[in-house]
């Protein structure tokens, strides 16, 4: 399994969380970029291996949509760890 490394950014914070990133690094770290964003994507969107966009560009309907997918993403690993 090789590891994986999830971004989530609000539009307005977008040009300082990739600055920080550096544009999600995540070869050299030999990681998978996971962008979870809204409807259309953004600059994370560019960058990112795989891109989860949310179905609108409410920030509070987005977030709503990502917690379902953390909730999905937390009980897979914990499915493909710990053989529950």
């Amino acid at each position: 399994m090789s590891d994986i490394v999830i971004a989530a950014a609000k539009r307005t914070a977008i040009g300082s969380f990739l600055g920080q990133f550096n544009g999600v690094p995540t070869p050299t770290l030999g990681a998978a970029a996971i962008a979870l964003t809204g409807r259309t994507g953004g600059r994370l969107a560019e960058v990112a291996d795989c891109c989860l966009r949310a179905p609108d560009d409410r920030t509070f309907r987005v977030q709503e949509h990502h917690v379902r997918i953390y909730h999905f993403l937390c009980a897979y690993a914990e499915s493909e760890l710990f053989d529950e």
